[in-house]
């Protein structure tokens, strides 16, 4: 059994230094030694095979730094290293990426809608906090996604994470959602995760068991979105391109800055937003009139009050059920291979990677 345990940085590859978390290139030698010092608590030892780790850092930032950049360097890495899987029949039999906790979310969606279609599991991991601290979660994390590999429960994209006094549970990659404030919990959209460890024997979840096809089915896309993104030679900051508007009480809309290709407009939780707002129906003509989507995320499970029906009557457009973070991510893949507001609109409503279809 051998795994590729790709570090990038993050709280569990960092050390406290001068009263701030710092990354630390030693802090992948303490999280494999933890390990190792741990395994039998894992089912990784006496006469079963044990694991065999091969360790790369292709760049080491703390997360909330990460841009584009990151994210694309990641992308095209682990591009290269599936590639050699399926030349070398099986170099390695599962990836485990180490992260930051505060843009995990956002990389576990952009790597989902890559590879889902992997052949093995690749398996994101975090820590809340630095490993030298007993608090932390990051070697039960690791230690679970090492026996989620290692069982053979899963191929694709997932993050594996440990809420304090649950279980250690196992996400898919596109549904993530953002952290709760002052929270270091982590949950998939209407508790659609793909399993969990009970016990130490993995149970998954009956909608996931039930739907293997149509899973498959819906990662059928990974590969054009891949070729689409490589063949990019740059893909600039296309984050850049995306308006992000969050709603609060009494709320002014001005118009939409230039550059922008796109609107994601969250809700209050019942997917509502200021509908009575002055300059709500201007914002609205100003960007149909430059052919820029607006598109409401946080509705569509709810009872639709009156604002529900005047955004949609001036333009902007729901998405189904889903995760922020894999949205937004989406929507800047989209920005990136598409540069009509129609074909946008067609790759956000397409379910791809289970990003969607939560019933798988």
């Amino acid at each position: 059994m051998k795994i590729l345990v790709v570090f990038t940085g993050g709280t569990i590859g960092s050390t406290i230094s001068g009263g701030y978390a710092v990354p630390d290139t030693d802090k992948r030698c303490k999280l494999i030694s933890m390990y190792r010092e741990n395994a039998e608590n894992y089912g990784d030892c006496g006469t079963e095979e044990k694991t065999e780790f091969e360790m790369e850092t292709p760049y080491q930032e703390l997360s909330e730094n990460n841009t584009c950049v990151q994210i694309s360097e990641l992308a095209s890495y682990l591009n290269e290293k599936i590639k050699l899987c399926g030349e070398d029949n099986g170099l390695y039999d599962g990836i485990i990426i180490t992260h930051g906790t505060d843009t995990l979310q956002y990389t576990a969606a952009a790597l989902g809608y890559m590879f889902s279609d992997a052949s093995i599991p690749i398996v994101l991991v975090s820590s809340n906090y630095v490993l030298d601290d007993v608090r932390a979660n990051g070697l039960i994390n690791f230690a679970y996604a090492v026996k989620f590999i290692r069982g053979k429960y899963g191929a694709g994209v997932f993050v594996s994470y440990y809420n304090t006094g649950g279980h250690a549970v196992i996400h898919r990659g596109t549904r993530l959602m953002e952290h709760i404030a002052y929270s270091d919990d982590v949950y998939s959209v209407k508790d659609s995760e793909y399993g969990h460890f009970n016990d130490g024997l993995f149970v998954k979840r009956i909608e996931e068991t039930r739907a293997s096809d149509e899973f498959f089915k819906s990662t059928q896309k990974c590969s054009e979105i891949r070729r689409n993104f490589f063949k990019k030679n740059d893909v600039g900051n296309a984050f850049a391109d995306i308006c992000v508007i969050k709603p609060f009480p009494g709320m002014r809309y001005g118009y939409v800055p230039d550059g922008i290709k796109a609107v994601l407009h969250m809700t209050y939780h019942s997917g509502t937003i200021c509908s009575k707002s002055p300059d709500i129906t201007e914002f609205a003509k100003d960007a149909e009139k430059r052919s820029i989507p607006i598109y409401i995320i946080g509705a569509g499970d709810s009872v639709d009050y009156d604002s529900v029906r005047v955004y949609r009557e001036i333009g902007f457009e729901t998405l189904p059920v889903a995760a922020l973070p894999a949205m937004l991510i989406k929507l800047w893949l989209s920005c990136i291979m598409f540069s009509d507001r129609h074909e946008i609109s067609r790759f956000m409503l397409d379910d791809i990677a289970g990003d969607i279809n939560l019933n798988i």
